[in-house]
């Protein structure tokens, strides 16, 4: 088993300001202005966001990898939607992978890249964690190849 803690603060009400410290990163955080708040730092939708992003392409990598797949750069544009109506609530969060190659295209390396993306979108532990909860969607990857 393992463990991962973060430390976090928050002072004030609604334009109040937080600070949270985990290993490799400190940031504050706060309500977005977009729901009336005062916009310092991040917020807790983009923390979902980057979090299911960031797992997405680590599991993608990882899965590349193991199909010898030779990675460039794996570029993502991640949004979510909020749904504010008697609450707040994440309906989406959708994301558009750019995968580029080390390779020569092909019609099985289209395949297995596509079959990665597949499995890295069932296997995140984050979109886990929000399975039924949030409808997480990953568009076709484009792919870029270079030699």
């Amino acid at each position: 088993m393992h463990y991962f803690e973060i430390s976090s603060s928050w002072q004030g009400g609604l334009a109040g300001v937080g600070n949270f410290k985990a290993r490799g990163l400190e940031a504050s955080f706060s309500i977005p202005q977009e729901l009336k708040g005062p916009g310092t730092g991040t917020n807790p939708e983009e923390l979902l966001l980057s979090a299911s992003a960031s797992c997405l392409l680590i599991t993608l990598g990882v899965i590349l990898s193991f199909q010898d797949l030779a990675v460039d750069k794996i570029d993502l544009k991640s949004n979510l939607e909020l749904e504010v109506t008697g609450g707040f609530t994440v309906k989406a969060i959708t994301h558009q992978p750019v995968i580029r190659l080390k390779a020569v295209k092909s019609d099985e390396t289209v395949a297995k890249v596509i079959r990665a993306v597949e499995r890295a979108e069932a296997s995140c532990l984050v979109a886990r964690a929000m399975k039924g909860n949030v409808k997480l969607i990953v568009a076709p990857p484009a792919l870029e190849f270079v030699s």
